[in-house]
């Protein structure tokens, strides 16, 4: 009954607001989703889902999960595989709202919080995918949450809910060990010693090391290849950002003008009295920018740190107004300023303009609307939305050399491909035509080994041709595969046809590695 009357009060007051912010944020991607192309890594992950294990070389095993449970719940067209990315999204909404009211702020000040969240292009953009980022983004706000709480009631056993948070959270991507690490941190220099020297922190992390504790298992029976891939990923595939670049990146991410929205909730946490008891949230983010900047990581590795700044800094707004009545009209203006400008940017998140459109428009703003993530030459179109084009184009060229090939010769064919993507896209698009089995080295591929591949006969697609000759009896050059709005490099691919592998598969395999 207690529960049902706060949810009544809140409705009342902020609440219908709050959720129609979310699912204004819901409705895009919806809508984007229902003629949107597939993803590379959503298709890889769809293919892992049919391969269930407690975990993968470079990934856990909760986005192979979500992906098989939406495939076998809603099919996998692209408007279901999204629908559980959206349900996270709309939830670090409400989340962030919910840390604004644990402040104390009122009304204005979760609307505020909430607008900044929905229209935050990074919010936007990784709620709009199946892959590990909306998922890890929830935990991370969620572990704020619990945390944000258990300081304001300084109830340490709270610590038992956050450490299933962050057991789930490691199932899913293991960047929220970093943030756990630095809040823990943040806890000790704020002075919150009482919430950590205790019985129930101990409890809780053993809750955590009991979820991940399969992961570790898999891991460590086959030698940790995450530290491999690791390794090879952070050595040069992402994008070398400078440390100006990687703050202008996360200016422009969050949206430019909610600048000083998270710095004020930075200054709240630092410079006010009431800040004080939560300043282990701004030393986190203080230490993750640092380290994620040293480590030369993705910029959105950092996205899920700003939740608690935009509900202390929108917190700290409310404070400010109330000591000068006279400013009152900031709040709603400033959330309206917040939402237009979202929706402005929205095309440089989500896929809601034509291809065309959209390289009109970046073009006109001097090709400003990508964010580099990778090392990679760029197309037209950002990685995210190039790497959404291509596949069926590569799938007809593939298909075009396998029913060129005698009766006899396709019941001894296998296809290999230079990456997952490729690999991935065979099984999504191929459904349906007959094909042979996909095999590759690239990543997770590599560990499901050639599946009964004897080499005999292979249609190659993205591997050298020097590779290909120096290991079978004889190439033949087949279609090429051509792709307008696809990532350069694999735009022009030749499909070959192999025949003869000089060496037993089983020594063969090795030589097609490639973790990264």
């Amino acid at each position: 009954m207690k529960t049902r009357s706060a949810l009544v009060a809140w409705l009342r007051g902020p609440g219908l607001v709050v959720l129609l912010i979310a699912l204004t944020q819901f409705a895009l991607h919806l809508w984007t989703n229902a003629h949107d192309n597939i993803f590379r890594d959503e298709m890889y992950y769809l293919v892992a889902a049919q391969h269930p294990a407690f975990s993968y070389l470079e990934f856990p095993p909760f986005v192979a999960l979500a992906a098989g449970v939406s495939r076998a719940a809603l099919g996998d067209s692209v408007l279901a595989i999204r629908l559980l990315p959206a349900i996270a999204g709309v939830t670090v909404i409400l989340l962030t709202a919910s840390m604004a009211a644990t402040l104390g702020g009122g009304t204005w000040t979760q609307i505020l919080a909430a607008v900044a969240a929905a229209f935050a292009p990074v919010f936007l953009a990784s709620s709009g995918l199946l892959t590990m980022d909306p998922f890890d983004q929830l935990w991370w706000t969620l572990l704020a949450w619990v945390l944000m709480r258990m300081i304001r009631d300084q109830r340490p056993q709270h610590w038992l809910l956050a450490g299933a948070v962050i057991g789930i959270g490691l199932q899913t991507k293991l960047t929220i060990a970093f943030f756990v690490l630095a809040l823990l941190a943040g806890l000790l220099l704020s002075g919150q010693r009482k919430l950590l020297f205790n019985k129930w922190l101990l409890f809780g992390g053993l809750i955590a090391l009991a979820i991940i504790s399969p992961y570790l298992v898999w891991q460590a029976g086959n030698g940790f290849p995450v530290v491999e891939y690791t390794a090879n990923y952070s050595s040069g595939k992402t994008f070398q950002a400078t440390p100006v670049e990687f703050l202008l990146q996360q200016v422009l991410t969050m949206n430019p003008l909610a600048l000083p929205l998270w710095l004020g909730g930075l200054y709240f946490l630092f410079f006010v009295t009431a800040g004080k008891p939560y300043r282990a949230f701004g030393w986190a983010y203080l230490f993750l920018f640092v380290f994620f900047l040293l480590q030369k990581a993705k910029f959105y590795w950092l996205s899920p740190a700003y939740p608690a700044l935009l509900a202390a800094g929108a917190y700290g707004l409310q404070r400010l107004i109330e000591s000068r009545p006279r400013l009152a009209w900031m709040q709603g203006t400033y959330a309206g300023v917040l939402a237009a400008t979202g929706l402005l940017l929205a095309p440089f998140a989500i896929p809601i303009l034509a291809p065309e459109d959209f390289i009109k428009l970046n073009a006109s703003i001097g090709g400003a609307g990508e964010v580099k993530q990778e090392s990679l030459t760029a197309s037209e179109l950002p990685q995210t939305f190039a790497d959404r084009y291509g596949w069926p184009e590569m799938v007809a060229a593939v298909n075009e050399a396998y029913t060129s090939l005698p009766p006899h010769e396709r019941a001894r064919t296998c296809i290999l491909t230079e990456n997952y993507g490729e690999a991935a896209a065979m099984a999504y698009y191929g459904m349906g035509l007959g094909l042979p089995k996909t095999i590759s080295g690239h990543n997770t591929y590599y560990l499901w080994g050639p599946q009964g591949c004897t080499g005999e006969l292979l249609i190659s697609v993205g591997r050298p041709l020097r590779d290909l000759s120096d290991v079978f009896e004889s190439v033949t050059p087949g279609p090429v595969w051509s792709c307008k709005y696809c990532m350069p490099y694999e735009n022009g691919t030749w499909i070959y046809i192999a025949r003869g592998l000089k060496f037993p598969m089983e020594e063969a395999w090795p030589t097609t590695k490639d973790w990264n």
